[in-house]
């Protein structure tokens, strides 16, 4: 049923764009998620607080962050991944024996934004303030909870400033990508 639900949202995001001339996709955005839904859109549900260690014998995932002024507008994200299956919920039944699985949660300025599927991701301009900021990335089982190593979640952070031609100022990883 929440299958359908969400294909209809998308569906009457599509007519009502083409009908108004004007995206409302972001007017949708937080009844999307199921569990949200269901759960009357409150956050504090469906396990985003909840951390869950690394499954023992699952290879360490490793993670960074590179990020590109776009062109047109705002910067364009990389997540720089190892021994972790970055996928949508489908594949949430396909187990690997080595690897961790799951999904990724971008926060901008401590808000969670979205979810990351891929590992690139496009952060309009309008995502960020003047100035300073700060953009992480955590590494997230399917059903949501943060992935831990040592009790601490598996994260990077990179501090930006907007106004720099380089805009990066720091970034740290709890697991960085080694060379």
């Amino acid at each position: 049923m929440a299958k359908w639900h969400s294909n209809n949202r998308v569906l009457m995001s599509v007519f009502l764009s083409s009908v108004l001339g004007a995206s409302i996709t972001p007017l949708l955005a937080d009844g999307m998620h199921s569990s949200h839904a269901q759960h009357g859109g409150d956050r504090t549900c469906c396990h985003h607080e909840e951390m869950v260690a690394l499954p023992e014998g699952v290879k360490v995932p490793e993670l960074s962050l590179l990020l590109f002024r776009d062109a047109v507008t705002g910067f364009n994200l990389h997540l720089n991944i190892r021994n972790f299956e970055l996928e949508s919920p489908e594949y949430a039944a396909v187990r690997h024996e080595e690897l961790a699985q799951g999904h990724a949660h971008l926060f901008i300025n401590g808000k969670k934004v979205k979810r990351l599927y891929g590992p690139y991701e496009h952060l309009p301009g309008n995502y960020f303030t003047t100035g300073e900021n700060e953009i992480k990335v955590t590494l997230n089982s399917h059903d949501h909870a943060s992935l831990t190593v040592n009790e601490k979640p598996l994260s990077a952070t990179l501090k930006i400033n907007t106004e720099q031609d380089d805009p990066v100022i720091s970034h740290e990883s709890t697991s960085p990508v080694s060379d």
